[in-house]
């Protein structure tokens, strides 16, 4: 298994003329020097985690769609709120997933039933770990933001200065890392994402680029490059003890 292959497989049992085969699977772990939590904007951060290990609790953001421009500020006002509007009165949206009205731009698109208790009493949960994380760990928030969800200069303003309002209510220990998420290239919306790069380098965000290979690779990029990405966001892993088993 090369450094940056995350799974290697071994076949141990093969019988000629049937499709009867038998793998060990060795799959590559991590942990990190610190607590990572995922911010979105979407699924792909906690992805990424699961992928490497890495995301030891569930927690509210982590499987969430919101709008990038407006992630932070969505974070901020739930923190702010206790939150309170978090799951209030949800309703389905014209694309079939469910929201909170007080926050439209956020979709919980792997949620069947946002009024069945089962579901709140687990998002309860998770919000509560999340405050009793933030208030006692060293934290390294981590967040993607595609460069194609940049239209105008406005935007990189209005996400800026929320990420300047959720630096003042995290604690002063944690850090923020941002991967700016490219489909093919590092051409693509140039003169906006440059722009907003230069701008987070300016906050002493850990940025980095990030392509992922869309057409070839899917939504999910590939997950040999996660290692590297986490690694260029100056967040510390190293690998631990891996999982082994047959199938």
């Amino acid at each position: 298994m090369s450094e940056l292959e995350n799974k290697m497989k071994v076949p141990i049992i093969y019988i000629p003329k049937t499709r009867f085969k038998k793998f060990i699977f060795i799959e590559k772990r991590y942990k990190s020097n610190g607590l990572i939590i995922p911010l979105g904007c979407d699924c792909h951060p906690a992805y990424m985690l699961n992928s490497l290990y890495l995301r030891t609790s569930s927690l509210p953001f982590d499987w969430l769609n919101i709008d990038p421009i407006i992630t932070f500020e969505y974070v901020s006002k739930n923190i702010n709120d206790k939150f309170n509007f978090f799951l209030k009165n949800p309703k389905l949206n014209d694309r079939g997933y469910f929201i909170s009205p007080k926050y439209p731009y956020s979709e919980f698109m792997h949620e069947k039933d946002l009024n069945n208790q089962e579901t709140i009493n687990k998002f309860r949960r998770r919000i509560d770990r999340f405050f009793s994380l933030i208030k006692t760990k060293k934290i390294q928030f981590l967040h993607n933001i595609p460069v194609n969800s940049l239209h105008k200069e406005s935007d990189i303003y209005q996400y800026i200065s929320d990420i300047k309002l959720f630096q003042s209510i995290i604690p002063s220990d944690s850090t923020i890392h941002i991967y700016m998420r490219y489909d093919e290239n590092l051409s693509e919306n140039e003169l906006l994402s440059e722009k907003l790069y230069n701008e987070l380098n300016n906050l002493n965000i850990y940025t980095y680029k990030y392509v992922r290979g869309l057409k070839k690779n899917g939504i999910w990029g590939l997950k040999s490059h996660y290692h590297s990405l986490l690694i260029n966001l100056d967040i510390k892993i190293k690998i631990t003890f891996p999982k082994i088993f047959i199938k």
